[in-house]
């Protein structure tokens, strides 16, 4: 009954406030400089990562089955390949393939560079540390050359992919893998394309076609051979694969229809002989399996398993590797009531894997070190919040084997072959802290050149992106009560953030501020953020914790915010998002994963929600009330709404099973209303929308595979007519409505953004600068300046299109070597401000150099003496949301010794004042002669 009523209160969202107590209610704050988080910035433990994957598939998978995700993806990206790109800011289609005009500002990527995402796998090259590649479970594969400083996405038709696993050939550092697939969850997971494999360190990548098949949709985990050149290896969901030719061909040298499938390998380098290890299972009893020829004649043997060990994960110690760790998860919590996926057991072999014993196993009562697993400061309320099943990782300090690392939710050292345990990081911990670690760790990975002394380097991956620490040997906090609950002692390892322009943030719903300048958004495992453009992208900030999902602001006190966490878990700030307060009242019901939340465009004390009813607020949340009868169970849940700008009584909602249902008279609807509805297509709806201007057109958008994705109904939605027309097969998120332009529409898809110039008759792929990655939420804003498009997704963070703003004509002048006069015109909005500016001390601006509106721009030019090179300076314009750049070019002159010497013997005065005069050169060093 416990667990039932834990369920109940994680999906109420209710669980941050319980868990933030200490033990026994002890109210001890922490001391100065280690302030644990409050109530709403807590990323744990009610984030939900089972969850996600399921609404995922929820949304875009038929329910009759059919080719799986990756099949139909492929099948749609190859289609809207085929389609020409449009340029919304140059009003255009682009020739070709082509995907930018030189001219065209195209997508601007607005972060967050510093908050990260699920991040399971990196490389870094051995001979150059510095060149490193990660991936990331959304967002593809990413490339840095200075050690982390800065990030580069690579590899475009991986940003849709689950990256899961890399491996950087031992012999060849710039051949690297790339293992698609997370196959960790109980459910469908996100499925993979096999193995990707680049032969530049990571800046291209090619698809290797022996894996594209069901065998490597999870693709968990790969290494390489250290003895064999070409040889390696890869861990699926259905068993162990070896590669002799880099990857051109794989045979299953193990195989297994255990749940789970095999997740993670660790290979000896010492022996003459690849001696492989593979762990098998994963929510059912695991076992451990030893092939001691892996690369050739060896087959696999059981060396150890229980009844109760769940996911398992393997470490080879560097400096002896006759030592091999485990570290298991609790299948079923026997031995430990309540402590399911939680630790079973550290267990250690000294004999290569001939024998184990366990170091540290958890037992009741639970404490301390048993918490490798779990969530510390849950245990502090006497809570066992255990996710060994996904977040399970260990590793064995390259020059001491009696030195491990375990991350489950947070870090943990031990330091004498895992008897006892310290606590390096904690993740409550405000993200300035320097032992802050975001939660959920997936991978240590010790930089090749680490000694334990002056290299004590270790790189970690988790569910915030990638975090370093330069001394990984300093004094870890013992595992009790002060550390758990408080985050007091030892905490000496120090950890910095290494996202850093790292924009691979999965966000479900986002919108900007009224001025465009600034943007707030929910994302999956990192809360609510909020970035502007002040800071830029690597100056994001948390405003609030959890799965973070829809946000609505008030038009003209943006310091009132909405924001939700998972189901119906409003909570409204009215400063800024210093505080936060639950603003659920009235409502009973339960709503989707992410749900829906929507301000009346025309009123913004009034708001909507949703679950299997409509739920209206009319004063700011303080309380709402019923205002539809409830949907029965064939109907579905509510997943999409709108209200009519213009008319608060016209509003429409979407449910996951494809209905729309209606009402015109919303604002005194209340649970004995039914609205109208009709089902345009069994499938999930995504977004609703109305025309800003024309209240009777209504679109609707569908994610789920397999039919029509966009509908268009003239009549307010009585009836509905599809508009894909040569629109590929993909799921699609949000369509949004041009606020000027009835015929211009916009879609976030699977594939990135679409757009149609005539209401849908054709569609454009609207891809200047952006990614083929999932677009979960588009919407306008507008000021004095222009209109701009942004781009919430699921993997790539924020995106910005200038649709309409300044213009400069000509772009370029190009002039003599004579001094003379110029100009260009500028265009923009009567009201938008602006400032010309320009570092060329050869060009005077014969113009304000700050106005307002439309002009025309004088300037002049100095001249360029004989034997001068030519020059190229530029004029920038800035306003609040952008620069652009005005570019003159001057001809250079003759060097004139050159210039006389290669002139012929024959040459006259009248020849040379020719030459002159064409030159442009207003002076000669050297006078003609004849």
């Amino acid at each position: 009954m416990k667990k039932v009523f834990l369920y109940l209160l994680i999906l109420m969202g209710l669980l941050p406030f319980f868990l933030i107590r200490p033990v026994n209610q002890v109210t001890q704050a922490a001391p100065p400089g280690v302030p644990l988080k409050s109530p709403k910035t807590q990323p744990k433990p009610f984030d939900q990562p089972a969850e996600a994957v399921a609404f995922f598939y929820q949304k875009r998978m038929p329910a009759n089955g059919g080719p799986s995700y990756f099949q139909r993806f492929r099948e749609a990206l190859a289609a809207s390949l085929r389609q020409p790109t449009f340029s919304s800011r140059l009003d255009r289609a682009l020739p070709g393939s082509q995907t930018r005009d030189e001219n065209d500002p195209s997508w601007q990527s607005l972060g967050p560079g510093n908050i990260g995402g699920r991040t399971r796998a990196l490389v870094i090259n051995p001979t150059n540390p510095d060149h490193m590649v990660a991936g990331g479970v959304a967002g593809g594969t990413w490339l840095s050359l200075n050690a982390g400083g800065r990030w580069t996405p690579t590899g475009d038709q991986l940003a849709n992919l689950a990256v899961c696993s890399l491996a950087m050939d031992p012999h060849n550092p710039n051949v690297i893998l790339a293992g698609t697939g997370e196959g960790f969850f109980n459910s469908d997971s996100v499925r993979g394309a096999g193995i990707f494999k680049s032969t530049d360190g990571g800046l291209n990548w090619t698809h290797l076609g022996a894996t594209d098949n069901a065998d490597f949709y999870y693709v968990n985990d790969l290494v390489y051979s250290a003895r064999e050149n070409g040889v390696a290896y890869a861990a699926t969901r259905t068993g162990v694969f070896r590669t002799l030719d880099g990857g051109a061909t794989w045979e299953g040298i193990f195989s297994t229809h255990t749940d789970g499938g095999c997740l993670d390998l660790a290979i000896r380098t010492d022996l003459a002989a690849d001696v492989l290890f593979v762990s098998v299972g994963n929510r059912t009893t695991a076992t451990v399996y030893r092939n001691q020829d892996a690369g050739g004649s060896g087959t696999f043997q059981a060396v150890y398993s229980e009844p109760d060990m769940g996911r398992t994960s393997i470490a080879v110690a560097p400096s002896n590797q006759s030592v091999i760790y485990l570290l298991a998860a609790n299948l079923t919590g026997a031995g430990a009531d309540r402590f399911q996926d939680g630790l079973l057991a550290v267990f250690r072999s000294t004999d290569g894997g001939d024998s184990f014993t366990a170091r540290h196993r958890a037992e009741a009562p639970i404490e301390g070190a048993d918490l490798l697993l779990s969530n510390p400061l849950a245990a502090c309320e006497g809570l066992f919040l255990s996710q060994g099943w996904y977040d399970n990782v260990v590793a064995v300090d390259p020059v001491d084997e009696n030195i491990l690392w375990v991350g489950g939710i947070d870090t943990f050292r031990s330091d004498d072959g895992g008897i006892t345990w310290g606590m390096a990081s904690h993740w409550a911990l405000s993200r300035d802290q320097p032992n802050y670690v975001h939660a959920d760790q997936h991978g240590f990975f010790f930089h090749p050149d680490y000694n334990g002394s002056d290299n004590q380097t270790l790189f970690i991956t988790n569910d915030g992106g990638i975090f370093r620490t330069d001394n990984a040997r300093a004094e870890v906090a013992v595992v009790d009560e002060s550390a758990a609950c408080q985050a007091l002692g030892t905490f000496e390892v120090v950890f910095q953030n290494l996202n850093h322009q790292y924009g691979v943030t999965q966000f479900y719903h986002g919108m900007p501020y009224p001025d465009g300048t600034r943007y707030l958004g929910g994302t999956q495992d990192n809360g609510t953020l909020r970035g502007d453009d002040a800071g830029g992208a690597n100056a994001w900030a948390q405003v609030f914790g959890g799965d973070g999902g829809y946000v609505a602001m008030h038009p003209d006190d943006p310091d009132t915010l909405y924001v939700e966490t998972t189901g119906i878990s409003i909570h409204k700030s009215i400063d800024g998002g210093m505080s936060f307060v639950r603003a659920t009242s009235g409502i009973e019901d339960v709503g989707m994963f992410i749900n829906p939340v929507l301000m009346d465009p025309n009123n913004p004390e009034r708001l909507w929600t949703s679950g299997r009813a409509l739920w209206r607020t009319d004063n700011a949340a303080v309380s709402w009330q019923q205002a539809s009868t409830q949907l029965d169970e064939s109907r579905g849940r509510v997943s999409a709404l709108a209200a009519a700008a213009g008319n608060s009584d016209w509003v429409i909602a979407g449910t996951e099973d494809g209905f729309i249902r209606r009402t015109t008279a919303a604002t005194i609807a209340d649970e004995t209303t039914v609205w109208q509805e009709g089902q345009p297509r069994a499938a999930y709806v995504s977004s609703v929308a109305f025309d800003p201007s024309n209240t009777l057109l209504v679109y609707a958008t569908y994610a789920t595979f397999g039919g029509p994705h966009v509908f268009m109904s003239r009549d307010a939605g009585q009836t509905w007519t599809p508009i894909d027309n040569n629109l590929p097969d993909m799921p699609v998120h949000v369509i949004a409505v041009h606020p000027s332009d009835s015929n211009r529409l916009y879609l976030g898809t699977d594939l990135g953004v679409f757009v149609s110039t005539d209401q849908g008759a054709s569609w454009f792929r609207e891809h200047t600068g952006y990614a083929n990655v999932v677009t979960e939420w588009l919407t306008f804003a507008a000021n004095d300046c222009g209109l701009m498009l942004f781009a919430f997704t699921h993997g790539r963070g924020v995106w910005r299109l200038l649709l309409e703003g300044v213009t400069l004509s000509p772009l370029r002048l190009d002039l003599s070597a004579n001094g003379t006069a110029g100009s260009f015109n500028l265009t923009t909005f009567a009201n938008c401000t602006w400032t010309l500016s320009t570092e060329a001390d050869w060009i005077t601006l014969n113009a304000d150099l700050s106005g307002r509106g439309s002009t025309r721009v004088d300037f002049t030019v100095a001249d360029l003496a004989a034997g001068e090179p030519s020059r190229v300076g530029v004029v920038t314009l800035s306003n609040a949301i952008e620069t652009k750049i005005f570019t003159v070019s001057q001809q250079g002159c003759f060097q004139s010794d050159a210039f006389f010497a290669a002139l012929p013997v024959w040459h006259t005065n009248a020849t040379v004042l020719d030459l002159v005069a064409l030159s442009g050169c207003a002076v000669f060093a050297k006078p003609p002669v004849d």
